[in-house]
């Protein structure tokens, strides 16, 4: 009797996951089902270029009904398991709740946007993980632009002029470059804002931007960054937002419509929801082979694990 194969998520490592099974497994062994909400993998390193209109959309997605051939893509959304009982439980794209049965659940639910209770950031601040969110900000910007000329008074303007983008790891480095490029090439058809300039700030809580790499290429980042004309801040963090102003942890008021929150990300909600045992970050504890602790049945991977690096003794 054929397997039956459960993959919670149809990000990079839901993909890659299906992906390999389709090749590894002999034909007719296994069923495979993707769950996924979106039918599309989004490639998130190209969402700078997506905002910033130098690529289309449709080019930073991977259907994935063109990718998969052999595994059975069904769109839905994780609300929990019963790994007692080996069932995955899905909302389905019509609204319905369903369980999946499975012989093996490979959970790639990935991550989400950590936002921090910061007064008025919910209201006010723009996202940058998704597709839609991109777009949002690029017509943000057109828009701003588009007010700001119409405005008589160059303090008026300065708001609509303004960019402000919290979190300095590479989304929000790639983030803040594309777009000021994107809007250093279109400004000459706006006499006023051309005139009066565009402001681009910088925010990060840590002591230097992109702590992921060697300081000394992070410190020549922020060399280039200062050198265009982004203004960096590290040290720093958002106390506040409105509509019009963001207040900094140093005091610092700064008048801007636009803010762009890149400050890293969290595992999803749902990992409370599948039985399993996570770790205090609440990623799902994993051993080498990536099977979840105490599940023979059970694997993990990318965001959602907590995979243990051996260099660093840790995870």
């Amino acid at each position: 009797m054929a397997w039956n194969v459960v993959i919670a998520g149809g990000g990079f490592g839901g993909l890659y996951a299906a992906r390999r099974l389709e090749r590894v497994l002999p034909r007719g062994s296994a069923r495979v089902q993707l769950v996924t909400p979106e039918n599309f993998l989004l490639y998130t390193p190209l969402l700078p270029g997506a905002a910033a209109g130098t690529l289309e959309p449709r080019h930073v997605v991977v259907p994935l009904r063109e990718s998969l051939k052999a595994t059975d893509v069904r769109l839905g959304r994780v609300i929990g398991a019963d790994p007692g009982v080996s069932e995955l439980q899905v909302t389905t794209a019509d609204g319905r709740e369903a369980a999946l049965r499975y012989d093996q659940l490979i959970v790639a639910v990935g991550s989400v946007s950590r936002v921090l209770p910061v007064p008025g950031l919910a209201e006010h601040g723009m996202g940058f993980k998704t597709i839609s969110e991109a777009i949002a900000l690029r017509n943000r910007v057109l828009q701003n632009l588009e007010v700001a000329e119409s405005l008589d008074d160059a303090e008026a303007r300065r708001p609509y002029l303004t960019y402000v983008f919290v979190g300095a790891g590479y989304a929000g480095l790639e983030g803040i470059a594309e777009l000021q490029d994107y809007v250093a090439d279109i400004v000459e058809r706006y006499p006023r804002c051309r005139l009066d300039g565009t402001r681009w700030i910088l925010v990060e809580a840590l002591d230097r931007v992109m702590p992921e790499i060697d300081a000394r290429l992070a410190d020549f980042a922020t060399r280039e960054l200062r050198a265009r004309g982004i203004e960096v801040r590290t040290g720093t963090r958002l106390a506040r937002l409105d509509e019009t102003e963001a207040w900094l942890s140093t005091g610092e008021r700064i008048p801007a419509r636009t803010l762009c929150w890149t400050a890293g990300v969290k595992p999803p909600q749902v990992l409370e929801r599948l039985g399993l045992e996570l770790d205090d970050d609440r990623r799902i504890r994993v051993d080498r082979t990536l099977r979840a602790a105490g599940r023979e049945n059970v694997w993990a991977i990318g965001d959602a694990a907590a995979v243990a690096d051996p260099a660093a003794g840790g995870a």
